[in-house]
């Protein structure tokens, strides 16, 4: 990833893909743009509910072959 950024700071755009397909495009930043603002927390990271855990556990595993089996691998 940081080689990604380097190379936009450098003046370059870069393309993302999923599976081949453009989703999104990183552009650099002008410099004279307007300034971003950032913004504090709105509370402490402890205050954060989670999300309660999934009804059953994943084979992540299983999914990632599923996933080659249907026509989805990424040629290199």
């Amino acid at each position: 990833m940081g080689r990604y950024l380097r190379a936009v700071r450098a003046g370059h755009p870069i393309v993302l893909l999923d599976r081949e397909a453009p989703v999104a495009r990183v552009v650099p930043y002008p410099p004279s743009g307007p300034r971003l603002a950032i913004r504090g927390p709105t509370r402490a990271p402890r205050d954060v509910r989670l999300p309660p855990p999934l009804p059953r556990r994943v084979d992540s595993l299983a999914a990632l072959r599923a996933d080659r089996e249907s026509g989805h691998e990424r040629l290199s």
